[in-house]
């Protein structure tokens, strides 16, 4: 999956390869690539296209996602889902409690973001709920009053 990424990145995406990083896998002698696309975004700290697992993945903060199939589905799904967060008809919804570690994420629509808050505030009343989007216009911290809405 590696040298598949590296190939489609050099045809089509040359400028992300200044991005790239090769990293050792973990109890192999092999490695993967990611590629940091935080020179994208005005909000996420980090966000990176993986291709550890020989698989394609997205990382961002608090939320991930695996692409799945042959190479060329794999990354057609990785440069859809990019692009759907960086023109922001996608975001992230993350949840914790009490500085815990998080326990709820989804990446959703932003017309999605109030059932979405509805739903964590009727799981867990105290929940501090983080929403990120790619450019930032629709960021903002709920916190729960530890009352059932």
């Amino acid at each position: 999956m590696s040298k598949y990424l590296l190939d489609r990145l050099s045809q089509e995406k040359p400028e992300w390869l200044n991005f790239l990083t090769f990293k050792k896998n973990e109890g192999e002698n092999s490695y993967h690539i990611d590629v940091d696309l935080i020179f994208l975004s005005k909000s996420f700290e980090y966000c990176i296209l993986s291709s550890e697992n020989d698989e394609l993945s997205v990382f961002m903060d608090h939320y991930h996602t695996h692409c799945y199939g042959d190479n060329d589905t794999m990354y057609k799904q990785a440069m859809d889902f990019i692009l759907d967060i960086i023109k922001e008809e996608l975001v992230t919804v993350s949840a914790s409690v009490s500085g815990e570690k998080w326990f709820y994420s989804a990446c959703i629509k932003p017309n999605g973001i109030e059932k979405e808050i509805d739903h964590i505030f009727l799981e867990r009343a105290n929940s501090k709920i983080v929403i990120q989007s790619y450019q930032g216009n629709f960021n903002r911290v709920i916190y729960g009053t530890g009352e059932k809405r």
